[in-house]
């Protein structure tokens, strides 16, 4: 196999906590790890310590103009053609606009959110993001998807032809071997690990709590970063009198996340629509049982290993809270059918046969 010199958008990287900087800092760990013999460039217009790179085959590459905040998509391609790079790989939805002939370009596509849910997003926003898009989608070399369901919007929302894109998983994180043995809570609880957005659904889930909570002897916890919903989600609790039942974890660390939810008694993810779902492959990985909107997306990742409720019908979840409740028994499963093909072995030879597809 050839080596190659492989170029990433890094900003996300260095400077994003949440899923898409998951994202970038998995897929970079584990090739620069699965296939050492190529270099890597990361092109970013600030460096953090939120990741250390591989010093041995992979460098930082940041603007030598003033103007960083043009730099990714207008100024970039100077670096690019400088390191003389055979692939430059734009992870979150977009690609520069001036692109060089001599590289192929990839881009990964998570998600259509601000078109299927415009009413969750500023118009200036959606004008940038579409923007961006389809002139990714447009000059990308290749598209890759991290789902079917993100495959089937680019196909419908961006007309883009199915034969340029390919399908590549996320992996879940490399999950810490020594996480606290006692639980976080006295009592038993479901966890939701979620950014507080709208789209994330946290009221109905609060309404099927407060309706099943005296039943069901569980507490409900939600963690995640502070977005626009927060207020109304704090509100929420406080007139219905929820305080001493629902705990609110904002901007937890890592360390934290995982020990609450390798103790939780289930993972509830209500959200209405995701590209992917991270915490979900997080939660499959300590063993927690799902219980999940009846989504595509987490049909596709968690096939017929989790309960299932619909927002649309109603007392779907409260009935799924208290199945749970009195059925508690997690699918002893789920590591041996399904978390194989997100593992980063699997993921990694089906992104790097992209790359070798290119440089054929």
């Amino acid at each position: 196999m050839k080596t190659l010199k492989i170029g990433f958008d890094a900003k996300r990287i260095f400077n994003n906590h949440t899923g898409l900087g998951v994202y970038g800092r998995n897929l970079v760990s584990n090739l620069t790890k699965q296939y050492p013999a190529n270099q890597y460039f990361l092109f970013t217009p600030k460096e953090t310590t939120l990741f250390r790179p591989n010093p041995v085959n992979t460098a930082v590459i940041k603007p030598s103009t003033p103007f960083k905040a043009l730099w990714r998509s207008y100024g970039i391609n100077k670096e690019i053609v400088q390191n003389n790079l055979d692939i430059y790989h734009g992870l979150s939805n977009e690609i520069p606009f001036k692109l060089s002939k001599s590289v192929k370009y990839v881009c990964t596509i998570h998600d259509l959110i601000w078109l299927r849910m415009p009413e969750t997003y500023k118009s200036i926003d959606r004008y940038f993001y579409t923007k961006k898009l389809k002139h990714a989608c447009t000059n990308s070399d290749i598209i890759i998807a991290t789902s079917h369901q993100t495959a089937n919007d680019i196909q419908e929302l961006m007309h883009v032809p199915a034969h340029k894109i390919r399908i590549v998983y996320q992996t879940g994180p490399e999950i810490p071997s020594h996480i606290r043995s006692d639980s976080p809570l006295e009592s038993p609880y479901f966890f939701y690990l979620s950014s507080f957005q709208e789209r994330k659904n946290h009221i109905p889930l609060l309404k099927a709590f407060a309706n099943i909570k005296d039943k069901s002897n569980r507490m409900l916890v939600l963690a995640g970063a502070e977005g626009n919903t927060l207020k109304e989600v704090q509100q929420f609790v406080a007139s219905n009198k929820l305080q001493s039942d629902v705990k609110i974890l904002t901007n937890i660390s890592d360390v934290q996340k995982y020990w609450w939810l390798k103790h939780a008694d289930a993972f509830v993810y209500p959200s209405a629509y995701e590209g992917f779902g991270i915490p979900l492959i997080e939660a499959m990985q300590l063993g927690i049982p799902l219980i999940l909107h009846d989504i595509p997306v987490f049909r596709e990742i968690a096939e017929n290993t989790a309960q299932y409720f619909s927002l649309k019908s109603e007392g779907s979840l409260e009935q799924e809270l208290m199945d749970f409740t009195h059925n508690k028994e997690p699918n002893s499963c789920v590591k041996a059918q399904i978390l194989p093909k997100f593992s980063p072995e699997h993921t990694n030879q089906q992104l790097f046969s992209v790359y070798d597809e290119l440089t054929s």
